[in-house]
Order: C-alpha cells, then structure tokens, then sequence
C-alpha cells in the first residue's frame, strides 16, 4: 500500500503536484475515497465536441468532470431539467458571450458518463441522439 504524507500548503513535491487538496490532510493511503477516480465516459460525440470548443471551456468543463470522477458535486452542476430525469445534470461555461453546456450522469455505479457537450443556441444536427437534450435547453 502506498502512504501519501502531506507537506505544508506551497510546498507540494512533482508527485503529489495534481493533488492539491492533500495540504489540509495529515496522511491519505491509496484506498482513500477520495483518491479513487470514476472512469470518463463519453457517449457518441461528446468528446470531439468538446475537443472543437475553445480552451478555456475545455479546462472548465475538465476541472468540474474531475470534480464528479472524485466523488464530489462540481460548482454550479444542477439537474438538466426540462422534463429529464434528475440523474442528468448539466454544467455550465461561458466564454466571448457564448454559453456552453455539457450534460453528464453519475448515477451509474463507478463511472462518469459525458452524455453531450455543446454550444446553446448551436444548430441540431439530424441523427444525433443527444438532439433531444439540445432542444430541452435551447
């Protein structure tokens, strides 16, 4: 088993840099929740969709999916709503004026599914079977 000893706040080494949390525990094992991620999951073209949108979306939606795989409710998440079952939750970023969302569930047993991820007020395209989740928010 792998033992993580905490340092002071700024003082994190290479190993635990991605880890920033760890300053505020005294020690964490490998087999703590918190250290165990849930798989990324995306469904049809979410993930090219989200690879087209501008950098600072991708970070944000990255820092909130990393947030869920965690364990933890990202900032600003809230169920999709529009008739959907409350599993479905959405996220929000904006960037020059547009408003970005992604629709993802965690209610599944051990993995983040990435349902859609899409520009609001973007046209739908035919045969895309997340059209549904774009026309409920637009």
């Amino acid at each position: 088993m792998v033992t993580l000893e905490a340092q002071p706040h700024g003082m994190l080494d290479g190993r635990d840099r991605h880890l920033p949390f760890l300053h505020n525990t005294a020690k964490m094992t490998e087999t703590d929740p918190v250290l165990r991620r849930k798989p990324l999951v995306f469904v049809a073209s979410a993930r090219k969709d989200l690879q087209g949108m501008p950098d600072d979306v991708q970070d944000s939606f990255g820092f909130k999916f990393d947030r869920a795989q965690i364990g933890r409710h990202p900032m600003g998440a809230r169920p999709f709503g529009e008739g959907l079952p409350t599993a479905i939750l959405k996220l929000t970023a904006d960037e020059s004026g547009e408003t970005y969302r992604a629709a993802y569930v965690v209610a599944f047993a051990g993995v983040v599914y990435v349902l859609d991820v899409f520009q609001k007020g973007a046209p739908v395209v035919e045969g895309d079977p997340t059209k549904s989740l774009r026309k409920r928010d637009d």
